[in-house]
Parts: C-alpha cells; structure tokens; sequence
C-alpha cells in the first residue's frame, strides 16, 4: 500500500510540476501576432524561458515566430525541405565539418533586425545533433548543441 501512496503522490507532482511550467501567452502577445498573421491557421503557442513561440501553418507552409512578453516580434522561421535550400548554402554545408551529418530539418528565418538566415538541424548516427546557421551566401556562421 505504501507504494502505490508513493507512485500516486509522484505522478500528482509531476503533473503539476509540468502544468507550472506553461505560462499564460499575455495579450499583448497574440494581439501582436494576429496583427502580423491574420492569416494564420492552426496556431499552437509555447512557452520558452525568454519568449512565446506560435507555431501555425499559413497558406499551407509550416512557420514558427518569436514574440516577446511585450508582444514585440523577434523573429519567424519558415521550415523548408533540405533538397530546397539554395545553392550557395548547400555549399557551405557541404565545405563545413558536418558533411557527413544528415540533415534533418531546414528553415529559411527572419530577424527583426532584417537580416535572414538558414538553419539546419543536423544529426550524426541518430544521437549527436546540433544546429548550424548559414548566412544566404552559405557562410556558416555558428553552431549550437541540442540535447
């Protein structure tokens, strides 16, 4: 009997430990988003440490954008198939240490500052993946971890 008192107080623990981490998307948030998307369909929001993050579909094509708490737009990242990616940033893949990676997603993103890049998520025999961002012109400009 203990255990099963044990197993039940952990599992009510967990899912309000879980449900603790999601924080109410404010309104100055999705204001912010229908204004820039009103075209949006399927929107489904999350909660990051620094930003909320809306992924939806528009015109049929996958997209994520970045809003601050304040509801000030960061960025938008539209995923595209890696056999898209244009020529000169296959390139600079294909010239960097992660040749022999696959490539498992690509996303073409904009900036708030304007400027565009591409990021690939890469993996190398299914348990080391990382994410490379490449300018336009196929220069790898950093590499980040992901667990």
């Amino acid at each position: 009997m203990k255990h099963i008192s044990l197993c039940l107080c952990m599992c009510v623990g967990l899912i309000f430990l879980g449900q603790a981490q999601f924080r109410k998307i404010p309104l100055e948030v999705t204001d912010a988003f229908e204004k820039k998307y009103p075209r949006a369909e399927e929107v489904a929001w999350s909660s990051r440490t620094e930003y909320f993050q809306a992924a939806f579909s528009l015109y049929g094509i996958a997209f994520t954008a970045d809003f601050t708490r304040w509801g000030a737009w960061q960025q938008s990242a539209q995923e595209i198939l890696p056999d898209k990616l244009p020529q000169a940033v296959a390139r600079g893949w294909q010239k960097s240490k992660f040749t022999d990676w696959k490539i498992v997603k690509a996303a073409f993103i904009v900036s708030r500052n304007e400027t565009t890049s591409y990021r690939l998520y890469v993996s190398k025999s299914g348990i080391q993946f990382r994410y490379l961002f490449f300018t336009p012109e196929g220069q790898l400009e950093k590499e980040t971890l992901t667990l």
